[in-house]
């Protein structure tokens, strides 16, 4: 079955090869973060913030508590060459326990928010990131969820718990986010591709991988527009 699905995920944009490629590179281990700056972009110059502000743990808590209820699940790679790569396997799926957080969109409001067409860097402190767009963070697919930064899981509240501040996907309904959930709730350029360790030729999506571990920064980005004037 791999044979006849496996193609549409090589067929990936080229936009997002770079992605992928930093996929496949071992990020350095990162420690726990206590806050997050979230910084809104000028269009067309990136270096030059429109607005931003630093949020402390107090003051994300204060924004939303959102909380799980529930063990939370996100899917790795299959590795599995009979099996449809999009597919739902038990042995697939990673439990990240419960998780507790702020929405993403409240975060962002706190800079004038997004707009269409915007797209969001959620970085760790080492720079280590994944992007978004304005649909993920405010008008996600019900097989996405919200995004939501996690500050305390079952046992611990940051700086204890030893991977947040971390991004999770999540609905109260729903605590369980696929590679199908990904395929259908974000743009193929958005999707984590990893390798296989023992054939390194196969590819495979890895919803899980969108997890970025001690965040530090939410970084909107406006299009691009091209001056013929400069």
């Amino acid at each position: 079955m791999k044979r006849d699905v496996f193609p549409k995920v090589r067929a990936i944009p080229a936009a997002c090869c770079l992605i992928i490629a930093l996929v496949f590179l071992a990020a350095p281990a990162t420690a726990t973060t206590t806050q997050v700056s979230v910084t809104k972009y000028c269009d067309n110059n990136y270096s030059t913030a429109e607005d931003a502000e630093t949020l402390t743990l107090a003051q994300l808590q204060g924004l939303s508590a959102i909380y799980s209820n529930g063990l939370l699940y996100m899917q790795g790679g299959i590795f599995d060459n009979t099996t449809d790569v999009w597919t739902y396997t038990s042995g697939s799926m990673a439990c990240f326990g419960e998780q507790n957080g702020t929405y993403v969109r409240n975060i962002t409001d706190r800079v004038g928010g997004m707009s269409v067409g915007d797209e969001i860097k959620v970085a760790a402190s080492d720079g280590y990131g994944m992007y978004f767009n304005y649909t993920n963070v405010y008008a996600p697919n019900s097989s996405q969820g919200e995004m939501i930064l996690s500050w305390q899981n079952e046992t611990h509240t940051v700086p204890d718990y030893a991977d947040g501040i971390r991004l999770f996907f999540y609905t109260p309904s729903d605590l369980n986010f696929t590679n199908a959930d990904m395929r259908d709730s974000m743009a193929s350029w958005y999707w984590v591709i990893v390798k296989d360790k023992y054939n390194p030729s196969d590819l495979y999506p890895s919803a899980k991988g969108l997890s970025v571990k001690s965040i530090s920064d939410l970084k909107i980005y406006p299009p691009h527009r091209y001056d013929f004037n400069t």
